[in-house]
């Protein structure tokens, strides 16, 4: 591994390359990198390869991806923290323009893709009911009771 990474090499993925509702898949388990290394900032961050499933401009390809906090907590939260549970997953990705220090940046959140468009298995055709087996009493009925069901039975 080097001493230096660098900060954006070309397979990074960019917020120019994005946009709001593309849909990634991860091709490879979550790794994680150090940032800053030789500074006081020093921070950690998981790094995930994706490859564009439904993305405009990343059709096919595939590109590394830094997560921030925010998006490093949504995926273990929904993907668990077991890293090879992560491989061929989905995840879409927001961009958001934020304050960064003092500058107005697009900040990329990955979250996992929940598709609430699952088709629903069709019901098979319905089927003929039995009607429900009413236990009369005739000695129980009221001489007006057996007045009206005779009269319902001679109108059939």
């Amino acid at each position: 591994m080097p001493e230096k990474m660098k900060k954006l090499g070309k397979n990074y993925i960019k917020p120019v390359e994005v946009e709001s509702g593309d849909i990634y898949q991860i091709i490879k388990a979550p790794t994680l990198r150090v940032l800053d290394k030789d500074t006081s900032k020093q921070r950690e961050r998981y790094e995930i390869e994706v490859k564009g499933y439904k993305a405009i401009h990343l059709e096919k390809k595939w590109r590394i991806v830094t997560l921030n906090t925010t998006s490093s907590d949504l995926l273990t939260d929904a993907f668990g923290d077991d890293p090879e549970a992560w491989l061929n997953k989905l995840v879409v990705v927001q961009k958001r323009l934020e304050k960064v220090g003092k500058e107005d940046k697009e900040v990329l959140y990955f979250e996992p893709y929940l598709n609430p468009q699952v088709e629903l298995p069709k019901p098979e055709s319905p089927t003929p009911s039995t009607p429900p087996v009413w236990e009369i009493n005739p000695n129980e009925l009221t001489q007006e009771q057996r007045e009206a069901i005779a009269e319902i039975i001679h109108k059939k």
